[in-house]
């Protein structure tokens, strides 16, 4: 017999590639002179893929669009699902008796481990073109090729407190210049700046600009080093004379089309499109939390898009009256100007009336409230400085070890949530360390420093499996050294496992005070307390898990939990795995002492897993000490 070999391709999201999926499984496994080659794409790099097949092949291969597409011996058209199933079924005897929702779920996981990526970070944006619903735009960035350009995207995504505590982000910026065919740029903030305060280096030029969908930093008049907050997303590929020239730290991995709307758009003489096109919402993306948002979004596309089929000049009417109403206001504002004019050339001309005393009186008023302003404006705030040394004030006052850990949590806390603050401290002990003044050091050297002073200082130090880790995520070229840029994103990594020590402190001591109220219960799951040991040991595995018992709580997640919610997972997460059920207040007592004390009963995912890790830590200390 004939050897066959079945290409199927699709997009990463579509459920259908996954039906499809089976089908090809079902007949390999029939016919064992069948080979396949399956090819999962995300949307970017679909549409490329799509485009060079038709390029190459032609024929009926152009008037396919959608995801999945197969074809037979590298060249003989199939069509999509559809045609795919049929051809199983007439081919093969191929019956599709699942329910499509497994799909749906096979799709889900599929995705769900794409975006687990702990190489990767993703963030979201969304777009919003004139008054149409806001598409969601998901980028993938190169954490460990450009981890101090990923971390001042990502933390503008956010929005973050400047120096001048301003709050600064892309949130309700615009997309402000297209060049068709070339590149889409936003990120046009006014008073703000990049996370570091300032422009900062080209950190690599590793990544190409090969695929559709880049995402780079743009610079200030093409010169080098100067990166900022401004990004571009290009429209084709290859654009090999951006190479070596700007910094691609990422691509675009969902809500590409929006991109090509704006491509779309008529562009003005200074490459401004014609419609708003504005960011509307942004943030670091969580596929459980943003999955329920993004399928609403897409609902109301879909809508808008057959109410726009069913009546196509309405929204060149919209787009008409936008135009009369614009030209309405420039006639008001040349009016107002001429009638200034005016009233100027007359008190010119008379030179004997001068200006009553009272307008003067109320022009310098209002001169010195301005002043004023400003000035409140530019002095920066220091409350949280303050506010940090009162805590290390307390904390050579106390000697009590559980007062002590609760001090360091809210120490670790205001580091962590006012990047100014970290930004300094980074600074000040890179500059202190760094004797050579060659913006390099030693990682050894480094670990060294730090548990020397915490040590001298009274504070929890790293243990040697916490400096492996930190070694081998930013000694990436095995040279032992780490430079300023990744100084401050190895600062946040090393208060987070700084936190993780005091975690574990805090849980034995918490163990200790309530192991006598367990002593009479002795009916506990050795497997479970052996699965829970080892997803403590991957923390991944454990927000997995985490996640899980949360959905049987509240379905969908949401954005932020209250107490109650809180207190509900965690002590539902112990119930699953066989372990000690921590009481509610004991639980409602660790979230006022760990890291999110200043929180007013509004807990987000972070916050929950700090929450979760204490009090598993907590009911496994119990065990131990019952044995």
């Amino acid at each position: 017999m004939k050897n066959l070999s079945i290409t199927l391709a699709g997009r990463k999201d579509d459920p259908y590639f996954f039906q499809c999926k089976a089908a090809l499984s079902f007949i390999k496994a029939k016919d064992p002179y069948v080979s396949s080659t399956e090819l999962a794409f995300f949307e970017t790099e679909w549409e490329q893929y799509l485009h060079q097949l038709q390029k190459t092949h032609g024929g009926f291969f152009l008037g396919h669009q959608s995801s999945p597409l197969v074809f037979l011996n590298d060249s003989e058209y199939i069509g999509g699902a559809a045609e795919f199933l049929t051809f199983a079924d007439d081919r093969y005897d191929y019956r599709d008796a699942a329910d499509f929702a497994s799909y749906v779920r096979s799709c889900d996981e599929a995705l769900r481990k794409v975006y687990e990526n702990p190489y990767r970070k993703y963030c979201y944006m969304d777009v919003r073109l004139g008054k149409r619903v806001p598409v969601t735009v998901v980028f993938e960035l190169y954490c460990d090729v450009a981890p101090a350009t990923c971390h001042n995207f990502i933390e503008l995504c956010k929005g973050f407190t400047d120096h001048k505590d301003r709050k600064v982000g892309y949130d309700g910026s615009k997309l402000h210049r297209v060049v068709p065919q070339v590149f889409v740029q936003g990120g046009k903030i006014k008073k703000g700046s990049s996370v570091y305060g300032k422009e900062f280096a080209d950190e690599s030029f590793s990544v190409k600009h090969d695929t559709v969908g880049t995402l780079g930093m743009a610079k200030r008049a093409n010169l080098s080093n100067t990166n900022e907050v401004q990004f571009y997303v290009t429209l084709t590929a290859p654009l090999s004379f951006m190479d070596k020239k700007y910094v691609a730290f990422g691509r675009v991995v969902q809500g590409f089309r929006v991109f090509r709307r704006i491509e779309e758009l008529k562009g003005r003489p200074n490459q401004k499109p014609d419609k708003k096109c504005k960011i509307v919402e942004c943030g670091e993306y969580d596929y459980d939390l943003m999955k329920p948002h993004i399928e609403a979004l897409e609902k109301e596309e879909r809508e808008e898009l057959e109410k726009l089929k069913e009546n196509p000049e309405s929204d060149e009417e919209s787009d008409k009256e936008k135009d009369k109403k614009k030209d309405k206001k420039k006639d008001k504002k040349k009016k107002k100007k001429d009638k200034k004019k005016k009233k100027h050339k007359k008190h010119d001309s008379s030179n004997e009336e001068e200006p009553p005393q009272e307008d003067k009186a109320t022009t310098e008023k209002d001169i010195e409230g301005d002043k004023k302003e400003t000035e409140v404006k530019e002095t920066p705030k220091n409350d949280a400085e303050e506010e940090l040394n009162e805590l290390f004030k307390q904390l050579e006052e106390v000697k009590d070890g559980m007062e002590n850990i609760k001090l360091l949590f809210a120490i670790i806390s205001k580091y962590l949530s006012h990047f100014p603050l970290l930004n300094k401290f980074a600074t000040e002990k890179f500059n202190a360390i760094d004797s050579n003044k060659n913006n390099m050091l030693s990682l050894d050297e480094l670990a060294r420093y730090f548990n020397k002073n915490f040590r001298e200082r009274g504070l929890p130090q790293l243990g040697t499996r916490q400096a492996l880790i930190l070694m081998a995520r930013y000694d990436r070229d095995r040279n032992g050294t780490i430079s300023r840029k990744e100084f401050i994103p190895y600062i946040i990594d090393f208060f987070k496992l700084i936190r993780q020590s005091l975690i574990l402190e805090y849980a034995d001591m918490k163990a200790r005070a309530l192991v006598e109220n367990y002593r009479n219960e002795t009916q506990w799951s050795a497997k479970g307390i052996a699965e829970v040991n080892m997803l403590l040991l991957n923390p991944r595995d454990f927000y997995v898990k985490l996640r899980k018992s949360t959905l049987a709580i509240v379905n969908p997640i949401p954005e932020e939990f209250d107490l109650d919610q809180m207190t509900s997972i965690c002590s539902n997460f112990c119930k699953i795995y066989g372990l000690p059920e921590v009481p509610k207040e004991e639980i409602g007592a660790i979230i006022e002492d760990s890291c999110v004390t200043d929180k007013e009963n509004a807990f987000n995912q972070g916050d929950l897993r700090i929450v979760a890790v204490a009090v598993v830590n907590i009911a496994i200390g119990i065990l131990s000490l019952l044995k």
